[in-house]
């Protein structure tokens, strides 16, 4: 499953949240040099989603913050988004 993911890259801090929009964005450690940042967020991802590294691979946006995911082992965005404790929080800014 593609997913769509805006990246804040040397934040200070490692976290996924949804913005007021509704997206889904991801603050790094990592500069976006030499692919830091791409590999920090790929780790992330796979470690909040309980998957295995090699099951989120980044597919689009390699030099953009505006990314796109591939993630084998999840179905919807709603599933991604239950599994990141984040599900509750797109209802409220759906509202």
């Amino acid at each position: 499953m593609k997913i769509s993911i805006k990246v804040v890259p040397s934040s200070g801090k490692r976290l996924l949240t949804l913005d007021k929009q509704g997206r889904l964005k991801c603050y790094l450690n990592s500069p976006p040099e030499g692919g830091k940042a791409n590999k920090e967020l790929e780790e992330v991802v796979a470690e909040a989603l309980s998957l295995p590294k090699r099951s989120v691979v980044l597919f689009q946006g390699f030099s953009s913050r505006n990314k796109v995911l591939d993630i084998e082992g999840v179905n919807s965005l709603e599933e991604v988004l239950k599994k990141l404790g984040l599900g509750e929080q797109q209802t409220i800014f759906n509202k």
